[in-house]
């Protein structure tokens, strides 16, 4: 190991990186995990990768980190089933950031990212349900200047994807998320829900008309997908099956 020196710096704060991407999301003893965030904007921004044509992508951001996320189709689908067709519905929502291997070979940590539903966590002394919001807090400034060449392949799932609305390989995870598996049996309607039963009914709903899917929703007293049973989403999601081939 080099002894540091006066001359020490961190290149982060050189070379500031504005793009989240999946390696972002391991923890300090460098091992992949989930991350749950507030959404603070989805915006429109034009995007200057050189080499290319600037093109236009929708770009998410998080409340306590400057690192923003340039949105794909997948995650795209998730916002508009959970929080409704117009991107400001989004805002002010928490949404985990899942990461799972990138079978198309272009990103450089092998990973993407995946929303998924926040897990629900129970204060042991109120009762009260809340959200595990652990997290990174890395605070590097936005970069100014057009994406660099080194930044590339890192803007997130965007680029891993073959573009802020490309829809390839965007299906190919399957199962339950790993450490999550049932602890109940699978054929019962009352038990929880699964990571496979909530990314089919998401799948489902993204078809839907998103007023349709608020209305629907009253029908379980208006909770989320990470609330719902097994049974729930199942007839949920032969609801959404059925309205989008009305």
């Amino acid at each position: 190991m080099t002894a540091s020196t006066k001359h020490d710096f961190n290149y982060d704060d050189v070379f500031p990186e504005r793009w989240l991407h999946a390696d972002d999301l391991r923890d300090e003893e460098g091992h992949l995990r989930d991350v749950t965030r507030t959404i603070t904007d989805v915006y429109l921004d034009t995007l200057r990768i050189p080499g290319s044509r600037p093109s236009e992508a929708a770009v998410v951001s998080f409340l306590n980190t400057k690192r923003e996320y340039v949105l794909n189709k997948t995650n795209a689908r998730f916002l508009k089933a959970h929080f409704g067709k117009m991107s400001g519905d989004a805002v002010g929502n928490k949404v985990t950031l899942h990461p799972v291997a990138d079978e198309s070979g272009k990103s450089n940590s092998g990973y993407r990212i995946l929303f998924i539903d926040p897990p629900a966590t129970v204060d042991p002394v109120t009762g009260e349900v809340g959200d595990d919001d652990i997290g990174f807090t890395e605070e590097a400034p936005h970069a100014e200047e057009a994406v660099s060449s080194t930044q590339m392949p890192q803007i997130s799932d965007a680029v891993d994807e073959g573009g802020p609305y490309a829809s390839a390989e965007e299906d190919a995870e399957n199962g339950d998320i790993p450490g999550r598996g049932a602890l109940f049996n699978t054929d019962d309607p009352k038990r929880p829900a699964t990571g496979r039963d909530k990314k089919a009914l998401s799948e489902a709903l993204a078809h839907v008309d998103g007023a349709a899917v608020k209305e629907y929703r009253k029908r379980f007293g208006g909770r989320g997908n990470s609330e719902l049973t097994h049974g729930e989403c199942d007839e949920f999601k032969a609801w959404a099956v059925k309205e989008a081939g009305a």
